[in-house]
């Protein structure tokens, strides 16, 4: 069911009525930070890397959040873990959980992001599916103990990486729809309270076959998103690009993205994470690659890298017509 319903919040207006729009630029080449190949990888981790994103938590920690599956398991959503690595400097990563034995934060917790919000009590939130489900999510005092558990979307399985941004006292949360045929998938967006509480309908954006959102917040009204386009019904196959999008509240327009140029010849698949990960006063985006594509055989041996590059936004001002 495709709930399609406005928003009334001020930071909705269209891009006409503003003087300015933003560019994105990809800068250098990737940085590997982590992969089902390092030499410390885990019977939890050596078989599949997921979906992952980086918080930054203050100048010299650094939190990433991450699902996988050992060898020898069924890769399916319940056996997926969702684990845990830090840093101090951002681009060398030691896996587990601060202060704790091993490295599983939640068992069979999927399709998450955690993000902070402006909470002085617990500025942590996580959202993502427990298992096949209905979407949820948690609060944290400190980023790795998790608690107070809500149902947020009940009215279907959201099977992507959702992604919460933090607007003040509202958390802007991109989520998957699908068409009534179940062959295009799209991305939505749902209005939370801080505390989980829905505000809005879930609206459809523009764009087809965008298997996820990865939204970057660039300031209090402009996200860019940055999914992966893959259109695999009858007839196609599973190849993949990254497109780029400037969101403005619902308002879309697609704009040029260099960083496919980034991708090595190998790559069969590759997400974006959502947020823009700063450190030491520069900006990277982080992105997932697989060596094998969406559709193939998911028993094969998985190569999973985990990546940062750098990128640079630049505001282009426009004379519009009033």
């Amino acid at each position: 069911m495709d709930v399609i319903e406005s928003v009334s919040f001020d930071n909705n207006a269209s891009p006409e009525t503003e003087d300015y729009l933003y560019s994105i630029s990809f800068e250098g080449e990737p940085i590997k930070i982590m992969s089902t190949e390092d030499a410390d990888v885990t019977e939890i981790d050596n078989q599949v890397m997921g979906y992952f994103n980086i918080v930054k938590v203050k100048e010299d920690l650094f939190y990433l959040y991450y699902i996988a599956v050992g060898k020898g398991e069924e890769i399916k959503n319940e056996t997926y873990d969702l684990c845990m690595a830090y840093s101090t400097d951002g681009f060398h990563w030691t896996r587990g959980i601060p202060g704790e034995d091993g490295i599983v934060l939640m068992p069979a917790v999927i399709e998450q992001s955690v993000f902070m919000v402006p909470d002085e009590l617990y500025p942590f939130r996580l959202i993502g599916n427990k298992g096949p489900g209905n979407l949820k999510m948690w609060k944290s005092s400190d980023g790795i103990h998790f608690e107070g558990e809500k149902d947020i979307l009940t009215d279907r399985w959201h099977d992507t990486q959702n992604a919460g941004v933090a607007q003040g006292d509202k958390i802007k949360t991109y989520v998957r729809l699908w068409n009534s045929a179940g062959s295009n998938r799209q991305n939505g967006v749902v209005y939370f309270d801080l505390e989980g509480n829905q505000l809005t309908g879930i609206v459809k954006l523009a764009g087809d076959y965008l298997y996820n959102a990865a939204p970057l917040q660039i300031d209090e009204k402009y996200e860019i998103i940055l999914p992966t386009f893959f259109n695999n019904t009858e007839g196609l196959d599973d190849k993949c690009k990254i497109k780029a999008y400037l969101i403005d509240g619902v308002f879309v327009k697609e704009i040029e993205c260099g960083l496919n140029e980034k991708l090595k010849s190998d790559v069969g698949w590759a997400l974006v994470s959502p947020y823009i990960v700063n450190i030491a006063g520069e900006n990277y985006i982080s992105y997932y690659t697989s060596n094998i594509t969406h559709d193939a055989d998911q028993t094969q041996s998985h190569i999973n890298n985990y990546y940062l590059l750098k990128v640079d936004f630049k505001k282009e001002f426009y004379n519009f017509v009033k």
